[in-house]
């Protein structure tokens, strides 16, 4: 359960993020202002961190796009399948495993430039709000889980 709470956050957050780099007239975009803002006040960011930030997010944008992409045409893909058709269903299993994976790799790689713009105290403190963002999500899938 933790595995997959953790991919579909993943997923999401490269989703979000994307949104963001399309530009603010993009759906979503006020979203990922709001998370950016969000993590600038638990934080402490001075404008600089936030700056810098902006740009680790600009300068990937290409790829997080592109990802974003992916993942709604494998979505709209199976979505749009009129019946089950289990190999079908296996057949996109494998394709999005391996975007998950693309995405699991440049949110590391994100997070990673991310980290080197932090404090030590910023890091630990983003560490504490990560803990509890996970802990939130795997709280919902299990409530939505105890109602099926």
């Amino acid at each position: 359960m933790n595995r997959t709470a953790i991919t579909i956050a993943c997923a999401g957050a490269v989703v979000a993020t994307a949104v963001f780099a399309a530009g603010a007239q993009e759906p979503g975009a006020r979203a990922q202002e709001f998370v950016l803002r969000r993590m600038e006040h638990r934080l402490g960011l001075t404008d600089g961190q936030r700056e810098q930030i902006r740009g680790i997010v600009k300068t990937e944008q290409p790829v997080i796009v592109d990802l974003a992409r992916r993942v709604h045409a494998l979505n709209e893909e199976l979505q749009g399948q009129p019946g089950f058709d289990e190999a079908q269903v296996r057949a996109f299993a494998k394709a999005h495993e391996s975007t998950a994976e693309d995405v699991l790799v440049e949110r590391e790689k994100i997070r990673t430039e991310v980290l080197q713009v932090l404090t030590p105290e910023q890091r630990e403190k983003l560490q504490e709000m990560r803990a509890e963002r996970v802990s939130q999500l795997v709280d919902r899938l299990s409530a939505l889980q105890n109602q099926f």
